[in-house]
């Protein structure tokens, strides 16, 4: 759960989604918990920008700025395709203790340790499924790959998981494989090898 709390207001009613980014605020909505209805709100775009810095879609993040203080989990940031700027925030309020499914992503850590070994690392999933209470929900779930040797691999079961939380994916899901570093440009170099030069294209005689 982020250390943050994040201001976020209701929305005016008739209050039009493009006047509202041209002063640099987001519209949003927010739904679940306690909330029987739908409610729209906004958020300054710069406060968006933050939450969106410090926070992973995994993450409880609290909001002020309502009737009452409440935790939500980000289900949708609608972003401008260049620039990056929100354009639109979708939050879903949870009560305490709510089990959720939330995808976590998998961080691979410990690839400076290899350095040397001639080892790269081969990534197979990047994120695996977790339910629980969603107070529990890591941010990320690491993978340390600085004691592989050549051919070890780490799969699910590996993984060190927070009590209270289960695993939706198989146990044996692999998460990456150590390969020698070398492996993949020496069939590279063997397949330029047996493709034959184009032929020299014959001189034009002077005349």
């Amino acid at each position: 759960m982020s250390n943050a709390k994040y201001q976020v207001r209701e929305r005016k009613a008739g209050v039009k989604a493009k006047h509202l980014r041209r002063d640099k605020i987001v519209p949003g909505i927010l739904y679940g918990g306690t909330y029987s209805e739908s409610l729209m709100i906004e958020m300054d775009q710069n406060e968006l920008i933050r939450l969106m810095r410090e926070n992973s879609h995994s993450s409880l993040v609290p909001l002020v700025g309502l009737e009452k203080g409440i935790n939500v989990i980000i289900k949708e940031i609608q972003t401008e395709n260049f620039t990056g700027i929100p354009r639109h925030f979708d939050f879903q309020a949870m009560s305490k203790g709510e089990v959720m499914t939330i995808p976590i992503p998998i961080k691979i850590i410990g690839e400076e340790e290899l350095k040397g070994k001639n080892i790269y690392i081969q990534v197979g999933l990047t994120e695996l499924h977790l339910k629980g209470s969603v107070e529990k929900m890591p941010d990320y779930i690491e993978a340390d790959v600085s004691k592989l040797g050549i051919n070890d691999r780490i799969v699910l079961s590996d993984l060190k998981i927070p009590g209270g939380l289960e695993i939706l994916e198989e146990k044996e899901a692999i998460i990456c494989i150590a390969q020698p570093s070398g492996a993949g440009s020496a069939e590279e170099e063997t397949e330029e090898e047996k493709t034959p030069a184009p032929a020299a294209e014959p001189e034009a005689k002077k005349e």
